[in-house]
């Protein structure tokens, strides 16, 4: 496990891209981390962020509308320099014991001539946002990827005083 290059800052790094940008509650983000996990071949990021006011809640409003209306069309990325990215989205139902504000899906990018396959589980409960994500889609990926999303909820549900 290591802490990404930029990975504990918040301006000039993207949180939320899926299905493009235009994200307005990345204006809110008061911190973030995020890290690299890495076990054999299986690789995850995990990123925690911080918002301030009602900007978790903000966030999860506007993942769960772009994770249901992603574009059928290549959008633009909000990353200097990336490609157009044509995005497939479809709910991930097979997780239990996440937060109640929680988005998780499988993700099928393509751009450039390549696709890849992933997963990702954005978890919002008071001003947090915890999120894993990988573009490995096999089995194993997927079990590291809920143990981990698990791991989150129950920190989440600790430190916002939420429930699961």
């Amino acid at each position: 496990m290591k802490v990404v290059h930029g990975g504990t800052t918040v301006a000039g790094q993207v949180t939320l891209d899926l299905c493009g940008g235009g994200y307005a509650s990345e204006q809110l983000r008061t911190a973030r981390r995020q890290t690299a996990l890495k076990k054999g071949r299986i690789v995850l990021s995990n990123e925690v962020v911080r918002y301030r006011d009602d900007g978790a809640a903000q966030a999860y409003s506007e993942l769960k509308a772009r994770a249901a209306h992603c574009p059928s069309h290549p959008v633009v990325m909000p990353e200097a320099g990336s490609p157009r990215v044509k995005f497939t989205i479809q709910p991930l139902r097979s997780i239990h014991g996440l937060v109640k504000d929680t988005v998780a899906v499988r993700i099928t990018a393509a751009a450039d001539g390549r696709v890849e396959h992933g997963v990702g589980v954005y978890q919002f409960a008071g001003t947090w946002l915890a999120a894993v994500y990988s573009f490995q889609a096999d089995a194993a990926t997927l079990r590291a990827v809920t143990q981990v999303a698990e791991i989150e909820a129950a920190r989440l549900t600790e430190t916002s005083g939420t429930s699961a």
